[in-house]
């Protein structure tokens, strides 16, 4: 891993040594992340020996660790100054460790074993450290002409990084209505809500009473106030907008300020939650924040990962949460399923078709068709459709919250191997995604069971503000009936808080299907042009079609759709005591890909019994 430091004077270059020096070396990259050294001065510089910074005050006798504390020294007898360009902790004794770190300008064996190695200054920063040991110093080795560090950027995540500061200077700061907007939308999704309600309330005797619990991204508080309601000691409020100024308003009312025409409300909440106005990832809150028993937040976005606000939830599970905790949501799964919509596609190749013209207002903008074509067919469509444009079974990928990485979420590959119901064309792929609460057995309370609860925003399912997503090929891909399609979705973290989403397909008989292997399956994507497809799609792209009312599935017929069944099946249906709707039937008590209750808004389930909600 390395970091690049802006000075003053130019760029300083730094390869960590993380392996060897996790510690030291996660400290200073998390204070690198949050800006923490950015406009700090370099305090110290005796030429010949260290140039030393790291100090907020810039005194020299100043500065934190990430954790809000001294930690330990990490001496590795393979780390040593030998040589100019070691970088090292300063500190003032044994297991002092903050933030303030120096920079050798020459072999200082005197220092082994005392000060911790952790970075050297690579290629490109020999001019820099130059320019520093030329620089003019008082009778206390500090620099006459103040220098700045002016910011650090890790060369190995720069484009992460760039957004990270996005995020900062224009979302939270300049834009706070992003989150306001949000969390409204959010309070009218009666499905979404009541969800998470059902989820923390049933679960208050076993997992929430007397427990310290933190809500992530709170936005307005409503889930810590079911937190309260289900009995947590405590809660900690995480939110870095200025909604967590609204949520004060609440907590003023059920102190008995700030009320109604004389009366408290809401006076459970009382001393029951801390607001943390603050990013989950700033190092701070280490220091501000204990551990907790149980971690809730709503980090969900279209096709469950888009916004990456589900980053922050695993960050928070792993700097937070207590071995053996909860976690509620406690995993997501993302389906994908072959979609036939020829209205979709052709009204979208229809506005792409409008730079076709040869003479718009005497303008040839026929230049404009080719990146335009791109551009309709790279975004993907947020709306709902009817479940019968499903032209088989979704294949699914599971992230359990209690278990991904950070790295896992951050690229990730969907196999689909798609048996095909109905002769047709495919237009495009169609998403969604399910919640599921359940919580672990080692989270509860001696003697109680916990209660899961699950959620789907599939097309069987009641609508809710995520809707569901598709995404159009460029060129349609026809299929029959008993055919399977194959292939992979890659989806890959962007700087735009979201999702690049490639496909590669190809179409086979069942029968060949089974017998080919993926390295085969490679070399026939490469020969077999008119049974393959390839696309890419920017989840960030998105944009809206709300034309779907829904119809009720009984009267839906796959052939409104243009997709056939083979005339057995067609045959067989009839014998039926009640027709086939779309892919997967239709009903109160359906489940979906192991999911129950498509035609409910979710289910509970405590012990053997399950209650339809």
């Amino acid at each position: 891993m390395s970091v690049t430091l802006h000075t003053d004077l130019g760029d300083l270059k730094l390869e960590l040594f993380c392996e060897d020096v996790p510690k030291a070396s996660e400290n200073f990259l998390a204070l690198c992340a949050s800006g923490y050294y950015d406009n700090t001065l370099i305090h110290r510089n005796i030429r010949g020996f260290i140039v030393q910074m790291g100090d907020p005050t810039g005194k020299g006798k100043g500065g934190t660790s990430i954790w809000g504390r001294k930690f330990e020294d990490e001496i590795r007898p393979s780390l040593k100054h030998d040589r100019r360009g070691t970088v090292s902790m300063a500190s003032s004794g044994p297991d002092t460790n903050g933030s303030q770190f120096f920079i050798t300008y020459d072999c200082q064996p005197s220092l082994d074993g005392k000060y911790t190695v952790f970075a050297r200054l690579i290629e490109g920063s020999e001019t820099t450290l130059a320019a520093m040991e030329r620089v003019e110093v008082n009778k206390k080795n500090r620099p006459v002409e103040e220098i700045y560090l002016s910011g650090s950027q890790s060369a190995d995540s720069r484009a992460e990084k760039d957004t990270a500061k996005r995020e900062d200077d224009e979302v939270l700061h300049r834009d706070p209505s992003y989150f306001q907007y949000y969390s409204q939308l959010q309070h009218q999704d009666h499905v979404r809500t009541s969800a998470y309600h059902s989820a923390i309330t049933f679960n208050g005797p076993s997992l929430f009473r007397d427990r310290l619990v933190m809500d992530v991204g709170a936005g307005s508080g409503i889930l810590s106030f079911f937190a309260a309601q289900a009995g947590a000691k405590h809660i900690y409020a995480v939110e870095a907008s200025g909604m967590a100024q609204k949520m004060e308003i609440m907590l003023k009312s059920a102190k008995g300020s700030g009320t109604s025409l004389g009366a408290t409300r809401n006076a459970y909440l009382a001393d029951r939650i801390t607001i943390v106005s603050a990013k989950i990832e700033e190092p701070s809150l280490l220091a501000q924040v204990p551990q907790v028993d149980v971690i809730i937040s709503e980090p969900i976005g279209v096709l469950l990962v888009h916004e990456r606000m589900l980053e922050s939830y695993i960050y928070a599970r792993d700097k937070f949460l207590r071995p053996g905790g909860a976690m509620l949501p406690s995993s997501g799964t993302i389906h994908l399923a072959p979609l036939s919509d020829a209205a979709l596609w052709n009204e979208t190749i229809g506005k792409a078709r409008f730079w076709q013209q040869e003479s718009f207002y005497g303008v040839d903008v026929n230049p404009y068709f080719a990146p335009s074509f791109d551009e309709y067919f790279s975004s993907p469509v947020v709306g709902c459709f009817s479940p019968t444009t499903l032209m088989s079974e979704s294949a699914v990928h599971e992230v359990d919250f209690h278990t991904v990485t950070l790295g896992e979420l951050k690229e990730f590959v969907v196999p689909v191997e798609w048996s095909v119901r109905y002769t047709g064309v495919m237009h495009g792929i169609a998403g969604w995604f399910d919640l599921a609460f359940v919580p672990p057995a080692s989270s509860l309370h001696a003697g109680t069971s916990p209660s899961a609860v699950y959620m789907s925003t599939g097309p069987h399912s009641p609508a809710t503000h995520w809707q569901q997503v598709r995404m159009l090929l460029k060129q349609p891909l026809g299929v029959n009936a008993g055919q399977v399609v194959r292939g992979a979705v890659l989806m890959k973290v962007n700087d735009q808080r979201s999702y690049d989403v490639s496909a590669k397909l190809i179409v086979l008989d069942a029968d060949e299907s089974s017998r080919v292997s993926d390295d085969a399956l490679l070399r026939m994507f490469e020969t077999n042009k008119s049974r393959t497809r390839a696309a890419l799609w920017y989840l960030h792209e998105q944009i809206y079609n709300y034309s779907y009312a829904g119809e009720p599935l009984e009267q839906v017929r796959p052939e409104a759709a243009n997709l056939y069944l083979p005339v057995d099946a067609l045959l067989a249906e009839s014998a039926l005591p009640t027709a086939a709707a779309g892919v997967g039937g239709s009903g109160a008590n359906m489940e979906v890909q192991g999911v129950p209750g498509s035609m409910t808004d979710f289910v509970v389930k405590t012990g053997q019994t399950s209650m339809q909600m």
